[in-house]
C-alpha cells in the first residue's frame, strides 16, 4: 500500500515474502522475465498487478484498493505467458543502465557509494575492514559509482581516476575540513564509476594502512588506547553529505 491509510482501510493482515533467485521455468517459450518497468501499476495505490488482481480485456483491478486501472494490450492475450498474472512469486528484470558512457568518466555513475574507513586501528583490524570491503565491492553492479575516505587526525580523500590511486589529507579544524571535496577535485569524479575503475577502487582499498604506520607521530596515542581522540568521522560525513547535495 502507498500508505498506512490505505494499509489500514484494506481490512487486511499484510506482510512481504523475499524470494530471491525462484526457481523458473527453463527453456520454456510459455514463460518471460518481466522487466520491473513494464509490469502496471496501481494509479491509486501504486501496488503491481498480480495473480490475485481481476483482469479482463480493457482494465484490471487492483487487489489491495480496488481501484480500475486500464490494461496493457499485451495482456489481451495469452495471459498465463506472463508470471506476474500466473504466479504467486515473481523475480523481475530491474533495468539498471548507466548515466556515463565506458571511458568517459565526466558523465558520472547513476548511484554511488562512499566508504569511510577508519585507520586508527591496529594492523589486523584493518586488515578484516578491507577484506569486507573487498568482498562488498564484487557485489556492486557495474553502473554504480564508489568513492573512499580513510579517517584518524585528518581526513583522506582517494583518488582513484589512475590505476595508482592518490590520497589526498585534509587537515581538520573545528569547522570542519579547510577543503571541500568539490574544490580538491571535480564533483563526478570523486566517485569513480565501476565498470570503468573497478581495479582502481580494489587497488585503492588495498593501499591502505593503519595511523601507526603512516603516521609515526601518532603511535603513542595509539599504544596508550587513545585512537577515539583520532577520528574524524564527523567531518568526512559532513563533507560528504555536503557533496551529494551539490547538483549531479
Amino acid at each position: 500500500p502507498e500508505s498506512a491509510p490505505i494499509k489500514d482501510g484494506c481490512g487486511l493482515p499484510l506482510g512481504c515474502s523475499l524470494m530471491p533467485m525462484v526457481r523458473l521455468p527453463s527453456n520454456d517459450p510459455r514463460y518471460s522475465v518481466p522487466d520491473a518497468q513494464d509490469i502496471p501499476r496501481c494509479e491509486s495505490c501504486g501496488a503491481y498487478i498480480n495473480a490475485y488482481c481481476r483482469l479482463d480485456v480493457h482494465s484490471w483491478r487492483c487487489g489491495l484498493c480496488a481501484t480500475v486501472n486500464p490494461s496493457p494490450s499485451r495482456y489481451r492475450q495469452q495471459q498465463n505467458r506472463h508470471l506476474e498474472l500466473t504466479r504467486q512469486t515473481v523475480d523481475a528484470v530491474v533495468s539498471s543502465v548507466p548515466r556515463g558512457v565506458p571511458g568517459n568518466i565526466n558523465e558520472g555513475p547513476a548511484l554511488a557509494f562512499v566508504a569511510i574507513v577508519d585507520v586508527s586501528c591496529d594492523e589486523d583490524t584493518l586488515q578484516l575492514f578491507k577484506d569486507g570491503l573487498e568482498a562488498f565491492l564484487e557485489g556492486l553492479p557495474e553502473s554504480c559509482g564508489f568513492a573512499m575516505l580513510s579517517v584518524d587526525e585528518c581526513v583522506g580523500v582517494w583518488d582513484m581516476r589512475a590505476e595508482t590511486p592518490h590520497c589526498y589529507h585534509l587537515p581538520v579544524e573545528e569547522e570542519g575540513l579547510q577543503v571541500s571535496l568539490e574544490e580538491l577535485m571535480p564533483h563526478k569524479s570523486f566517485a569513480v564509476p565501476l565498470f570503468t575503475h573497478k581495479q582502481n577502487a580494489v587497488a585503492a582499498i588495498q593501499a591502505l594502512q593503519p595511523s601507526s604506520a603512516t603516521n609515526p607521530h601518532l603511535r603513542p596515542k595509539l599504544q596508550q588506547g587513545q585512537e577515539g581522540g583520532l577520528r574524524c568521522v564527523g567531518s568526512a560525513l559532513q563533507a560528504v553529505i555536503e557533496w551529494s547535495a551539490q547538483d549531479k
